[in-house]
């Protein structure tokens, strides 16, 4: 087999790691690749710590606690807020499960601040640390979370909007006028930032997604074919079946550009990677590694390695076509059960490569057949 690019180390999917919430791991996913996870994780727990101090100085001010409880409270809040921020800080991202536990404390902790704020008015100009959740909102979790998020910080300026005007001497004009501001910075802005932020990752999907296909065939590239490996083991439905490499190879593809050209030899692969494509079951990885070499990867019952294999030679081989062609299939199979997530990459490079050798065996045969290099591939 020619030398390819050397696909990326495999790393524990960040799917696996962060939960597997879709909009979570989409959202992190797109922030890892730009390089801004560690930035906004410190950034979280610089907020953390600055709300931690500014909760345990209120409690030092002359609108300070006036009970037992409003001390204690304050005091756990500040101090949680400070391991909060350590937390952050020194730990990797959590699960979608843990980000929306802390996002939900945060919400209801400074909801209780607040109303243990002695001022109305100081209180409502102090929802404006909403904004900061919104902010982690907006970074790692979808648009449902968003709104809920706007609908609580909305409760929250309305309720101490109202408590202000009753209870403190600024003018309704003034109260309302903050009250917008706040609405604005905390509901609207995120929302903003939610779609826009929506809009560049779904724009970062669809250049990835084009990185990791074949440009003639639309097949999967090499990149793409490593980068789909661990949802297709994730999917694996028994720990019975096995993990197939089928390796194929077209036979005299060179003769077949140079007597009908490379126009209709780019054909020839089109229509072969439709072929494939389509006698394969939906999920099983289909590729175009090389000029008019094709990988195919997919979980399949016990011995029935062989039988996939022949099944895409089969298609592949039609006697009526215009430029009739057919192929070299090397195959090669292992249990699941044997294939360790943590070496991926490598256990699928030794299977590609067993499945290569017998390739070439099936094509210094004089081609057009399938050659088995695992025992437990063969249903024969």
């Amino acid at each position: 087999m020619d030398d390819r690019e050397t696909p990326l180390t495999e790393r524990p999917s960040l799917l696996s790691r962060l939960g597997g919430r879709p909009d979570y791991t989409r959202n992190l996913t797109v922030a890892e690749a730009a390089s801004l996870l560690t930035p906004m994780r410190r950034g979280i727990a610089v907020s953390c710590w600055a709300y931690g101090v500014g909760v345990l100085l209120m409690m030092l001010s002359p609108s300070g606690p006036a009970t037992g409880f409003a001390t204690g409270y304050l005091a756990g809040v500040g101090v949680v807020s400070l391991i909060l921020g350590l937390l952050w800080w020194r730990g990797g991202w959590p699960p979608a499960s843990v980000s929306l536990a802390f996002l939900l404390y945060s919400e209801f902790s400074h909801t209780g601040v607040l109303l243990l704020t002695h001022s109305p008015m100081l209180a409502l100009i102090a929802t404006l640390w909403f904004a900061l959740i919104g902010e982690h909102i907006t970074i790692a979790h979808g648009r449902r979370a968003v709104g809920l998020h706007a609908l609580w910080a909305l409760a929250n300026i309305a309720f101490f909007a109202t408590l202000a005007s009753q209870r403190s001497n600024a003018t309704v004009t003034l109260i309302v006028y903050v009250a917008l501001a706040l609405v604005g910075l905390i509901v609207a802005i995120p929302i903003f930032r939610q779609l826009t932020a929506d809009a560049l990752r779904d724009d970062s999907r669809r250049t990835a997604a084009l990185a990791e296909r074949d440009s003639l065939t639309a097949l999967l590239n090499h990149r793409g074919m490593y980068a789909a490996l661990p949802t297709l083991l994730a999917a694996g439905r028994r720990q019975d079946e096995q993990l197939a490499i089928v390796v194929i190879d077209l036979d005299r593809f060179k003769d077949v550009n140079d007597r009908y050209g490379h126009h209709r030899g780019d054909q020839v692969l089109t229509l072969v990677a439709a072929r494939l494509a389509g006698g394969v079951r939906r999920g099983a990885i289909v590729a175009r590694t090389g000029g008019e070499e094709f990988i195919v990867i997919d979980t399949v019952a016990p011995y029935g390695a062989t039988a996939l294999a022949h099944r895409l030679l089969d298609a592949i081989h039609q006697p009526d076509d215009d430029v009739p062609v057919t192929a070299s299939v090397g195959v090669s199979s292992v249990p699941l059960r044997e294939v360790a997530v943590e070496r991926l990459t490598e256990n699928v490079q030794e299977l590609i490569r067993l499945s290569d050798l017998t390739m070439y065996d099936a094509k210094r045969d004089g081609g057009n057949r399938v050659r088995v290099s695992d025992p437990t591939g063969s249903g024969s």
